[in-house]
């Protein structure tokens, strides 16, 4: 979920009454509702189905014979198609602008070009990559632990370092603050740790395995 974060200035701004995005109840507030409920009963019901079976992905563990569980991968194939472009607004907006006067009287066809050449190469680095759990954990663990607890309180701290009493009352917020982004130091070294492990130990298995292969 950290993903939608990117999405929220870019939707907030082109919003007609952007006040309404993140009011009470407010857009932003409704839909992380419903996407932390889909979430959370995905998950709990999948590890209550397969317990320590569980793999990277819940899809990985459905029955290939069964049709309601292809019915199922067709659905979300169906729904990361229709809404890739979406995820991927902010990287192409950063790039696009900054390579646009390149091409003259040509920008909309560069422009479907160029997202089209970034769509095939994320998608051939999803292919090339065997085993892409351990890599979305470490990206997991290098995006979350920035994006949602170390940027965020020192973005405040930057905002109201400078002003009358802006750190509180015997400096709450800045004891608070820092307490947050501790958790993230932490996170981002646990997570990378165990990601890279993990990463290490799945390249040892193939290649024991090509090994062994090639042996008999």
């Amino acid at each position: 979920m950290m993903n939608q974060f990117l999405q929220v200035m870019p939707l907030e701004n082109n919003m007609k009454t952007p006040t309404h995005f993140i009011g009470c109840p407010g857009v932003l507030n409704i839909g992380m509702i419903f996407v932390i409920a889909l979430y959370s009963t995905v998950g709990f019901f999948g590890y209550l189905k397969y317990q320590d079976s569980t793999r990277d992905s819940i899809t990985l563990n459905l029955d290939h014979q069964d049709v309601m569980a292809q019915a199922v991968k067709l659905m979300i194939a169906a729904a990361i198609f229709l809404t890739y472009g979406l995820q991927f607004y902010v990287p192409m907006e950063i790039i696009w602008k900054n390579v646009r006067q390149l091409f003259g009287s040509y920008k909309l066809i560069a422009e479907y070009i160029l997202r089209i050449c970034l769509v095939t190469f994320t998608v051939g680095m999803a292919i090339a990559i065997p085993n892409l759990g351990p890599f979305i954990s470490l990206v997991g663990a290098l995006c979350l632990s920035t994006l949602g607890l170390m940027f965020p309180p020192l973005i405040e701290l930057v905002t109201v370092w400078e002003r009358d009493n802006g750190l509180g009352c015997y400096y709450w917020r800045l004891w608070k603050n820092l307490v947050i982004i501790g958790f993230g130091v932490l996170g981002l070294l646990t997570g990378t740790y165990t990601s890279l492990d993990a990463i290490s130990s799945s390249a040892n298995g193939a290649t024991n395995s090509v090994a062994s292969s090639i042996g008999e």
